[in-house]
């Protein structure tokens, strides 16, 4: 062992990291009685921060395998996820596609930038077969699957940060999963539409809020547009009455919490009436507004209307989540 790393003939890259993927798992095991208490977004940002970081000293040095790989992201899984309310692909989705403010870090990714950041360039890097013990061809095979996503060399002497940059907006696999979820989605929902159109309208949208967004703000609409939002008819596989906690509607879907409840209508005339032009712009705005648009789904919605949409109904979720925890239920995943 040198520097806490196996070193030896008959060592290999599944080994190397063997202590570092226990130790995570160890922890997943310590996270998991606080998993209610964190929202999705709450538990990718501790996943980057106390899980994917042990990883940080070997991913500058050995390339993970796919076995491990695998191991690694069922771990996480079990943190991250509850139920069937998304997958890995949604939540490691970058920013600018429609993920959350944090994504959760791509193991890929994050591997490959750490074992090329500060590296001087290499001419003509050479794929061998099996990765070796050698960090020189871990270094190569990470130059040249670098080069295959962004089309070029990767620029040299560069911090991490750049690289994962880089990778983030030259990767078009990202869309292409959540091309193949939505459909999934929709399939099951039996909404009879055009998937590419619909995600280009929807990512089309998205692109053009701020950068600046709120984190709170970029979090709901993740949870908004991925079916996150779990409403008392997402849920009702978890033994949750059908009801509006507001009204007792006999459904709560979205189309009632945020357009027909009587809740969100008496919010809409209250804005009417408030000293505020921006409020009474909104009321305006609000009152004719339909699903497609709280879902991002209409083309060319302009970016007062989306802040407008996203602010009324994360305010209706959260008031709504503190009404249900108030009469003491248990909320689902």
């Amino acid at each position: 062992m040198y520097l806490g790393v196996l070193i030896g003939r008959s060592v290999d890259v599944t080994m190397v990291y063997e202590a570092a993927v226990e130790k995570m798992e160890r922890r997943v095991s310590t996270f998991m009685p606080m998993q209610s208490r964190h929202d999705m977004a709450g538990r990718v940002r501790l996943a980057n921060v106390y899980l994917l970081t042990i990883f940080s000293y070997l991913f500058r040095f050995f390339l993970m395998s796919e076995a491990t790989s695998r191991r690694v992201l069922k771990s996480l899984k079990r943190w991250l996820i509850r139920g069937t309310v998304t997958n890995m692909a949604r939540l490691t989705a970058p920013t600018h596609l429609l993920g959350l403010a944090t994504p959760l870090k791509d193991l890929a990714t994050l591997n490959m930038a750490a074992l090329l950041r500060y590296r001087e360039a290499i001419p003509n890097p050479v794929m061998s077969g099996d990765y070796s013990m050698l960090v020189e061809d871990h270094v190569e095979h990470a130059a040249i699957s670098y080069v295959s996503i962004t089309g070029s060399a990767f620029p040299p002497l560069s911090a991490q940060a750049l690289l994962m940059e880089n990778l983030l907006h030259s990767d078009g696999t990202a869309m292409g999963r959540l091309a193949r979820t939505f459909s999934a989605r929709m399939k099951r929902h039996g909404r009879d539409v055009q998937v590419k159109p619909l995600l280009s309208n929807i990512a089309s949208n998205a692109l053009r809020l701020p950068a600046k967004l709120k984190p709170e703000l970029r979090n709901h609409l993740f949870n908004i547009v991925h079916q996150c939002v779990f409403t008392n008819h997402r849920a009702r596989n978890y033994g949750t009455t059908l009801a509006c906690e507001f009204c007792g509607h006999h459904q709560e879907d979205l189309q009632h919490l945020f357009i027909d409840c009587v809740v969100a209508r008496e919010a809409i005339d209250a804005m009417r009436c408030h000293r505020g032009p921006l409020f009474r712009e909104a009321a305006k705005f609000l009152a004719s507004a339909k699903l497609g648009d709280y879902l991002f789904e209409t083309r060319g919605l302009k970016v007062m209307h989306m802040r407008f949409l996203l602010s009324f109904s994360l305010a209706i979720w959260k008031t709504r989540r503190f009404y249900r925890v108030a009469l003491g239920a248990t909320p689902p995943p």
